[in-house]
C-alpha cells in the first residue's frame, strides 16, 4: 500500500469513527471549553492521533515519499485540525455537505499537503 492509500484508509476509518460516535464527540467539544478533565481528555485523544500521524510523515520523508520541508508534528497538527473541525462542522452543527465531495476533498488536500500522488 503506498504512503497516500494508507492516509486516504486511515482518514476514512477516522471519518467512519467520528460518525459513529458524533454525539459523543459533540459532548467532549463542548464540555471540554469549560472542564478540565474533559479538555484533558480530548487532548490526549488528539495527541495520540497526532503522534501517529506524525511518525508516519517522518517515515515517509525517511523514504523520500514526502516533502522533507515539512515538519512532521506540525502538518499532522495542521490536518488533524482540518479534518476534526470540517467533521465536527458536519457531523456535529449540521453544516450541509455531499458526503462523498466532501471525504474526498479532505482526502485529496491531506495527500497534497504531504506531496503525494493521489492513487
Amino acid at each position: 500500500m503506498t504512503p497516500a492509500e494508507r492516509l486516504i484508509a486511515a482518514n476514512r476509518s477516522y471519518y467512519q469513527a467520528y460518525r459513529r460516535h458524533a454525539r459523543m464527540m459533540a459532548i467532549v467539544e463542548q464540555v471540554a471549553s469549560f472542564n478540565e478533565g474533559f479538555r484533558h481528555l480530548r487532548h490526549e485523544h488528539r495527541a495520540a492521533l497526532i503522534d501517529k500521524s506524525a511518525g508516519a510523515i517522518a517515515h515517509w520523508q525517511e523514504q523520500g515519499r514526502v516533502r522533507a520541508s515539512l515538519d512532521p508534528v506540525m502538518a499532522a497538527r495542521a490536518m488533524a485540525a482540518m479534518v476534526d473541525h470540517t467533521l465536527y462542522l458536519w457531523l456535529v452543527q449540521g453544516e450541509d455537505a455531499d458526503e462523498d465531495a466532501l471525504l474526498d476533498t479532505l482526502d485529496l488536500m491531506c495527500v497534497g499537503a504531504l506531496g503525494l500522488e493521489m492513487p
